[in-house]
C-alpha cells in the first residue's frame, strides 16, 4: 500500500478508482479540473458509451456507494472502476455520509479482488464538488482500506497504524486468491490529512510506473460494458508473460 500525489490518468495499474456522478457520463461541466473529467477524457468516448449502455441496462442512475467496472479503454490501466461518493450538505458530513463513503472505497477493493486485478489506484472520493472535509475523508478512506485489507489477510507491504482509528494491517496472506495493492492517490490537502489524521505509516511500498504507454486498438466487442473484460485481460497478459 502506498500513498501517491500525481496523474491518476497515466498509472499502469490494474484499475483506476473515478468518482463518478450517478449518471456515470463525465462531469457535466465542459473543462472542469476534475478527476471525472480528467479520467474520460485520457480513457476516450468508448468509455462514456459503456457507462451510458450500464446505465442503461440497469434502468436507473448508479446508487451512492456502489461500484462499476468498465474496461480502460485508451488509458494505462486495464480498467475504471466507477464510484458515487455522498454529496455533503451543511460543511459537515453526517453518520450516513461517512458510511457511503467508507462503502465507495469497499466497493471498490472489492470489484478489483473479483475481477481478478492485482492493483487499484484509488482517488479521494467526494473531497471536490461533493463536498466532503479533506480531513475527515482521509480518516475514513484509510480505516476503510486498511480494514478491507486486513480482513482479507494481504500484506500491505508491512504497514504499521498508530492511530487509534485504524488497525494494523496482517502481514501474511493465507488467502487463495491474492488482494490487489493499493494505491491512495492523493490531493495535496489530502496527503497532508490522511497522515496527520490516521499516524499510518507505509515504508517501501512500490508506486506503480506512472509513464503513458499507447494503449492497444479497441476492439468493438471491448466497447461495450462488461464486468469480465477486465478480468480476461487479466488472466491474458498473465499467461503471455508466462510463455
Amino acid at each position: 500500500m502506498a500513498l501517491w500525489q500525481g496523474d491518476i490518468t497515466r498509472l499502469r495499474v490494474g484499475a483506476v478508482v473515478n468518482a463518478a456522478n450517478s449518471a456515470l457520463l463525465g462531469c457535466r461541466v465542459p473543462g472542469h479540473a476534475c478527476i471525472d473529467n480528467a479520467i474520460h477524457a485520457a480513457a476516450g468516448p468508448w468509455l462514456r458509451n459503456a457507462c451510458a449502455e450500464h446505465v442503461r441496462a440497469q434502468g436507473a442512475p448508479e446508487p451512492t456507494g456502489t461500484a462499476v467496472l468498465t474496461p480502460g479503454f485508451s488509458l494505462p490501466a486495464q480498467a475504471v472502476i466507477h464510484t458515487v461518493g455522498p454529496v455533503v450538505s451543511g460543511g459537515e458530513p453526517t453518520e450516513e455520509n461517512a458510511r457511503l463513503l467508507a462503502s465507495c472505497y469497499r466497493s471498490c477493493l472489492e470489484t478489483a479482488w473479483s475481477a481478478g486485478l492485482d492493483s487499484i489506484a484509488l482517488c479521494s472520493v467526494s473531497t471536490g464538488a461533493f463536498g466532503y472535509p479533506v480531513e475527515q475523508a482521509a480518516r475514513v478512506a484509510l480505516t476503510e482500506v486498511l480494514d478491507w485489507l486486513g480482513e482479507h489477510g494481504d500484506s500491505a507491504g508491512a504497514a504499521e497504524a498508530s492511530g487509534p482509528a485504524v488497525g494494523a494491517v496482517r502481514a501474511c496472506s493465507s488467502s487463495s486468491t491474492p488482494s490487489p495493492s493499493v494505491t491512495l492517490r492523493c490531493t495535496r490537502a489530502f496527503w497532508r490529512s490522511t497522515r496527520a489524521a490516521s499516524g499510518v505509516v507505509l515504508p517501501g511500498t512500490q508506486v506503480p510506473a506512472a509513464s503513458r504507454r499507447v494503449a492497444a486498438p479497441v476492439t468493438p466487442r471491448a466497447r461495450h460494458h462488461s464486468h469480465g473484460l477486465a478480468a480476461e485481460a487479466t488472466k491474458s497478459s498473465r499467461a503471455a508473460e508466462s510463455s
